[in-house]
C-alpha cells in the first residue's frame, strides 16, 4: 500500500515512516498540505495520513481540497493529531470526509491497525456538498481555529505564570546566597550577576551586566579567566578551582573557591558560561592559624600528651617522645581500661607532673567522663 504522510515536524514524519515501512508499506512524505497536493498531481496513493496544525495549508484545508477534487476524493483520509483533540474537532474533521480521526500518541501496532481499517472501507464523502462556496466551511473552520487559539493562549498564560513563579523562587535563592553567581555570554560579557557577586566587585549589578572582566579587573586577571572560559566553551566541562583576587577598593587579596561550567540551551548547544564563587578567605585564615598552632605544639619545649575519653593516648608532642623514646602519633598508645589505666596514670604522674600538679592530674584520671587533655607547665616535668 502506498501511503502519503503529511506532517510539518521532521521527527513526526520519520516516526510514521519507520512504523509504516516496518509494516511493509511504501511511504511518501510532505511537510504541509500545499506540498502534499503538489505530490498528488503526479502520483497515486492508497491512503493519506495528515496532521492538522501545519504552516501554510493546514490539515483541515488540505482535507477539504482533497475531497473537493474528483481525482483524489476517493482516497481514504485519516487525521493524526496531538493538538485538535476535542469531540467537536473530530466531528468537523469527519464532516469534511475524513475516514478516521486519531489522536497522538498511539502504539505502532494500533496505528497500523487503524490505518488498514480506514484503507479497506470505502472512502466517505463530505457530510454536505462542498461546492465552490466556502462560506459554511470557513465559518466552522474559523470556529475551530479560534477556539483552539483561545485554548492555547490560556495554556500559554498558565505556563507563563508558572515560569514567572519558578523564576521568582530561583531569583530568591540566587539573591539569598552569599556566594557570587553569574552568567556570561560566549564573548565573556556578564549577562546577569547576583547582589553578592556585585558586592565583591564593588559595583551594582547594573554596572556589571554587559561588561567583561577586562573592563572590570584589568588585563592580567582577565586573561587568565578568559583562558578558563575558552576551555569551558571548547570542551563543555565543569571546572572547580581556587583563585586569589584583589577586589576593587581593598588592600588585601581574597581567596575564592569557584565552580564554572557551560550554559546550554534546550538542544544542548553551549550558549555561554556560568560561575559560582564562594569567599573562603576566613577559612583560609583559620586554617593558617591551625597550622601555626600545630607548629607551636610540635616545637614546644613543654611535654604535651592528649588522651581520649577511654584514656587512650592519642597524641604526644616531640618533647615527650624525645624524652621517653616512644613512637610518634600514639604508636605506643595504651588502652585505659581497668587493668591498664593505673599504670598509665602513675606513669604520667611520675614522669610529667610536678608535685604541685599531681593532685589535679590524679583527679582528672579519676573522672573518665571528661575528655582528658593534660597541659603541664613549662619546666615542671620530671622523671621518676
Amino acid at each position: 500500500m502506498i501511503i502519503l504522510n503529511v506532517d510539518d515536524r521532521p521527527e513526526n514524519r520519520y516516526l510514521c515512516e519507520t512504523i509504516l515501512r516496518a509494516a511493509g508499506h511504501e511511504v511518501i512524505s510532505a511537510a504541509d498540505g500545499s506540498e502534499a497536493l503538489a505530490l498528488l498531481r503526479n502520483m497515486q496513493c492508497d491512503l493519506i495520513v495528515s496532521d492538522v496544525v501545519m504552516p501554510g495549508m493546514d490539515g483541515f484545508q488540505f482535507c477539504r481540497a482533497v475531497k473537493n477534487a474528483p481525482a483524489t476524493r476517493s482516497i481514504p483520509f485519516v487525521f493524526f493529531t496531538a493538538v485538535y483533540t476535542e469531540a467537536k474537532d473530530e466531528q468537523f474533521a469527519l464532516s469534511l470526509g475524513a475516514a478516521r480521526f486519531l489522536v497522538k500518541p498511539l502504539e505502532p501496532d494500533q496505528l497500523v491497525t487503524e490505518l488498514l481499517a480506514a484503507a479497506r472501507q470505502p472512502a466517505p464523502g463530505p457530510a454536505a456538498p462542498l461546492g465552490p462556496d466556502p462560506t459554511a466551511f470557513l465559518e466552522e473552520y474559523n470556529r475551530r481555529v479560534v477556539q483552539k487559539l483561545e485554548t492555547k493562549l490560556a495554556e500559554i498564560e498558565q505556563l507563563n505564570t508558572r515560569l514567572r513563579e519558578s523564576e521568582t523562587r530561583l531569583r530568591a535563592i540566587v539573591e539569598g546566597t552569599s556566594d557570587a553567581v553569574f552568567v556570561k555570554d560566549p564573548t565573556g560579557r556578564y549577562l546577569t550577576i547576583n547582589t553578592a557577586g556585585a558586592h565583591f566587585l564593588g559595583r551594582t549589578a547594573a554596572e556589571i551586566v554587559g561588561h567583561s572582566d577586562r573592563e572590570l579587573y584589568g588585563e592580567e586577571l582577565a586573561a587568565s579567566r578568559a583562558a578558563a572560559e575558552r576551555r569551558l566553551l571548547l570542551f563543555g566541562i565543569v571546572e572547580s578551582c581556587e583563585e586569589t583576587l584583589r577586589l576593587p577598593g581593598e588592600t588585601h587579596s581574597r581567596h575564592f573557591h569557584s565552580v564554572r561550567g557551560p550554559m546550554r540551551e534546550n538542544g544542548g548547544a553551549i550558549v555561554g558560561t556560568f560561575g559560582i564563587s564562594r569567599d573562603i578567605t576566613e577559612r583560609r585564615h583559620a586554617e593558617e592559624k591551625i597550622r601555626q598552632l600545630s607548629r607551636a605544639i610540635e616545637q614546644s619545649p613543654v611535654t604535651i600528651v592528649i588522651t581520649n575519653l577511654a584514656g587512650t593516648i592519642e597524641y604526644v608532642n616531640p618533647r615527650f617522645t624525645g624524652h621517653w623514646l616512644l613512637g610518634r602519633g600514639g604508636s605506643r598508645s595504651k588502652s585505659a581500661d581497668a587493668q591498664v589505666r593505673p599504670p598509665i596514670a602513675r606513669l604520667l604522674l611520675r614522669a610529667l607532673a610536678h608535685d604541685q600538679d599531681r593532685p589535679r592530674v590524679a583527679r582528672h584520671f579519676r573522672e573518665p567522663q571528661k575528655e582528658r587533655r593534660v597541659f603541664l607547665r613549662a619546666g615542671r616535668h620530671r622523671p621518676g
